[in-house]
């Protein structure tokens, strides 16, 4: 019979705990990621409209287009005094929420780690016993020999 680790259930509810700490922090990881891009696309947006607004200076100036310039501006405005404020403080938030699951996989990766040494120091122990047993063993029958030898020659 070969060794047989006592807490191997422990051992593996622990390892799918690590498991899902780690979908967990990938998770979110991708919602950091998909802020950035969002602030990112706003800044793209920012330069987009100011060519807009460029392009129709230039070109006639009749009501419409003053009152179109004026909408592009405050649309600018609002990107840059709302929204990217407000997509900065997401990506700050999301940023935290990383580092707090970075934290929690540390700490389940750890549990993992301790329950693995724990199993590879018995199964260390086993292995050692079972030598002791058979050396003993062989002995026994090293000493039975003897003796039968003895017995045989007297």
């Amino acid at each position: 019979m070969g060794f047989k680790y006592k807490l191997q259930r422990i051992l593996d509810h622990r390892i799918d705990i690590l498991d899902d700490e780690k979908k967990e922090l990938a998770r979110r990881n991708k919602l950091l990621q998909e802020a950035i891009a969002r602030l990112e696309e706003l800044k793209q947006m920012i330069i987009t409209l100011q060519g807009e607004l460029r392009q129709m200076s230039i070109g006639q100036i009749g009501q419409k287009a003053l009152a179109q310039m004026e909408l592009y501006r405050s649309h600018i405005k609002d990107i840059r005094e709302r929204q990217i404020p407000q997509q900065q403080i997401v990506i700050q938030q999301r940023q935290l929420e990383v580092e707090e699951q970075q934290e929690v996989v540390r700490v389940a990766h750890m549990e993992v780690k301790k329950f693995e040494k724990l199993k590879e120091r018995q199964a260390e122990e086993y292995k050692a016993e079972e030598k002791a047993k058979e050396t003993k063993e062989t002995d026994q029958i090293a000493g039975i020999k003897a003796a039968r030898k003895i017995i045989m020659k007297e």
